[in-house]
């Protein structure tokens, strides 16, 4: 919602009830605000989620921005095709500098401690396979990378950068 919606939504619910309290109904004006309160705090934090979900969107960088910061990488993995010209999408490997960038996040080799290719499906919903890099940095911790719906590309991709760390 844009704020001016938010005002003039405000405005409207403070008018009706100005107009309740006048005609004498106290409690009927004091739970339409309550309700508007209530619908706001909702919206406010489905927001914040929506940003847990995406992340912030001031910290994503493009690919471009990365390679200009560490040079070429030794090793591109595709990890997402539909979304190889974007962070998320692909793995860089720095194995002179014995490192890798992964969702835009800089990890040692010797953080690293397994990787492994799942389906993040449930019995409800179809998920897709999931590229995890566990790490022994407390910071990091597991990362989750979407890589899709194919098994055998996300197995690829994460045999791939597994042998690249040796």
């Amino acid at each position: 919602m844009k704020r001016t919606n938010l005002i003039i939504g405000f405005l409207c619910y403070a008018l009706l009830a100005l107009i309740l309290i006048v005609c004498g109904w106290w409690l009927a004006a004091l739970l339409l605000l309550l309700i508007y309160g209530v619908v706001l705090l909702l919206y406010k934090r489905n927001k914040k989620a929506q940003w847990l979900i995406d992340g912030d969107p001031s910290d994503k960088e493009t690919l471009d921005t990365l390679i200009a910061q560490y040079g070429q990488p030794d090793d591109v993995v595709i990890i997402d095709a539909s979304r190889a010209n974007e962070p998320f999408g692909v793995i860089l490997i720095y194995s002179a500098g014995r490192f890798l960038i992964a969702a835009g996040k800089r990890i040692p080799f010797d953080s690293i401690t397994s990787i492994s290719a799942k389906n993040s499906a449930t019995p409800y919903t179809v998920g897709q396979y999931q590229i995890l890099i566990n790490t022994n940095d407390k910071l990091l911790g597991t990362l989750h990378l979407n890589a899709g719906y194919d098994a055998q590309f996300a197995t690829g991709a994460a045999t791939q950068v597994l042998h690249a760390l040796k």
